[in-house]
């Protein structure tokens, strides 16, 4: 793992503040947190970047309807019966598999062999 420099750093801040580093940068930059005189220098940037993030978070907050609650959660149900009924009747190709010599000749003599199944959700009761 190299070791990332304080520019490098510098850049990578506003990143971590909002939690978006991917795994291997968190560590790189990590690992130079650990190191006390990186530490001190970026601490009031980081500071800075997240009294920012605050700000911007909060400056324009939008207090929602309250009829968005139950308007929302009405369309999630809907969804969700909607998406059971058609995985309910959803027809899925059966992947093919190989044939003996008599399925074969068999799947020959009729012309082929063309096979799909109805998918059924379980019960509620089961």
């Amino acid at each position: 793992m190299k070791s990332l420099s304080i520019d490098e750093l510098r850049e990578l801040a506003p990143a971590f503040v909002m939690g978006t580093l991917t795994s291997d940068e968190l560590s790189e930059f990590n690992a130079a947190m650990n190191n006390p005189a990186i530490a001190a220098e970026l601490t009031a940037e980081l500071d800075a970047h997240r009294a920012a993030m605050e700000f911007m978070a909060t400056a324009h907050a939008v207090t929602p309807p309250a009829s968005l609650a139950p308007r929302l959660l009405a369309r999630i149900a809907h969804e969700q019966s909607l998406s059971m009924r058609s995985a309910e009747t959803a027809e899925v190709a059966i992947p093919s598999i190989p044939l003996s010599i008599d399925r074969a000749v068999d799947a020959c003599a009729y012309g082929g062999v063309t096979r799909t199944a109805r998918r059924t959700a379980p019960s509620p009761s089961t």
